[in-house]
């Protein structure tokens, strides 16, 4: 058995929805962006936005699973020493 960092867990976990809570944000500003006749300014500078976080919570939730499954502190038990 395995056991990792439970605080990078917590990170990655939190990152990870993170991007799921905002990418769907920056497609739908972009979605009305392109559909948009005039195209408004604010639309664009909001789905940049929004997309710029997206790509940054994407790299650290990325960062935090790297460092999760691949890190250099790994503390092994065998199921024998448990009892």
């Amino acid at each position: 058995m395995e056991l990792v960092q439970a605080n990078e867990l917590r990170h990655y976990e939190l990152f990870q929805w993170l991007v799921a809570l905002i990418a769907p944000i920056a497609v739908g500003f972009w979605t009305a962006y392109a559909i948009e006749p005039s195209q408004p300014l604010a639309l664009w500078w909001s789905a940049c936005v929004f997309t710029t976080l997206t790509v940054l919570f994407l790299g650290l939730a990325l960062y935090y699973r790297r460092k999760v499954y691949h890190g250099s502190v790994v503390k092994s038990i065998s199921l024998k020493d448990l009892n």
